[in-house]
């Protein structure tokens, strides 16, 4: 199922891409949760590196002052600015795809691209998954990606 969900997304969706970011938690980049549906589909999954993993997308999350965890309503300016800071990293690093792989992470990061590359959130890729199983009928289209691509693709 998480094959189905994020490499039959990206096929679909992104047919092109090959190089995929990742924005996560520590524990779900160590854990290559990702990585083991993705690479052997011919993907390559960058990470951050090590530095602006731990300084900006773990504090970003769990920093008892500013992260996500500790204040999501609203998301504090200082997480938003540095899970773009994190972003723009990876895309310096020319990924083609960036998968926001933590649930709180969409939280702060709302755009559905930057600089014209996708962000991905996997709790929608999920859902939407989930409508399309149990009331296709009520599946509205996507909006805010490569339109040309979304419109032909029928997975989610």
């Amino acid at each position: 199922m998480f094959w189905l969900l994020y490499h039959g997304f990206i096929r679909e969706r992104f047919p092109n891409a090959k190089k995929i970011g990742l924005l996560s938690t520590i524990g779900t980049a160590k854990a290559r949760i990702y990585q083991a549906y993705l690479e052997p589909e011919g993907y390559a999954v960058i990470l951050p590196d090590e530095d602006i993993q731990v300084n900006l997308v773990h504090k970003s999350i769990y920093d008892r002052e500013y992260g996500i965890k500790a204040k999501s309503a609203p998301v504090t300016d200082i997480a938003r600015t540095r899970l773009a800071q994190a972003i723009d990293h990876l895309l310096g690093r020319g990924v083609e795809v960036i998968i926001l792989g933590c649930t709180e992470i969409p939280l702060a990061i709302t755009e559905k691209e930057r600089q014209g590359i996708p962000l991905l959130d996997p709790a929608m890729i999920l859902a939407r998954a989930l409508i399309r199983e149990t009331y296709p009928e009520k599946l509205v289209p996507l909006a805010g990606w490569v339109k040309s691509v979304a419109q032909k693709a029928p997975l989610l």
